[in-house]
């Protein structure tokens, strides 16, 4: 099992807190920071309540990325993409238009890596498809280039410490 830094095992407390109050929180952390570990670990304390989890990413290579971290941490998941055979795993790593267009098991959390992408059309659809679910954001730039904000996707937003 992966072990979570202790700055990150702080972060890691305040989004479990988070979630007691709210229902979409956003996490953001510098690059390199381990996002995806603590997402890992929130995904794996739902399955064991029986949490249906889907991890989305925007790029068929961070499918990869984020199925090694599953690994890493000894968590068993499948993968929704389009060359990926269909698993009933609790926890599932999926690409974003992929899971956009397929009909799918209901899920109960939905962690956006790249969150500040929310925004976008396919990621917008999966928020539609899943109203009743809960939602983590993980970014390290939670600003958009066009300039639209993310308050229509989160309620929260909680800060890693700076790199400084």
């Amino acid at each position: 099992m992966l072990t979570l830094y202790p700055d990150q095992q702080v972060n890691f407390e305040q989004l479990r807190d988070a979630f007691r109050r709210h229902r979409a929180v956003l996490f953001q952390a510098p690059t390199g920071y381990g996002k995806t570990a603590i997402g890992c670990h929130i995904a794996a304390g739902a399955a064991a309540r029986g949490t249906r989890t889907v991890f989305v990413v925007h790029r068929e290579e961070l499918i990869d990325q984020t199925c090694d971290a599953f690994e890493r941490c000894g968590i068993r998941h499948g993968v929704i993409a389009p060359h990926a055979r269909p698993t009933e795993h609790d926890i599932q790593v999926a690409s974003v238009f992929t899971l956009a267009r397929r009909r799918v098991r209901a899920f109960d959390l939905v962690i956006f890596d790249e969150a500040h992408h929310c925004a976008a059309g396919s990621w917008e659809c999966i928020r539609t498809t899943f109203p009743k679910a809960a939602y983590l954001g993980l970014t390290a730039t939670p600003v958009r280039l066009d300039g639209r904000g993310l308050a229509h996707a989160f309620e929260t937003m909680l800060h890693a410490p700076s790199m400084r």
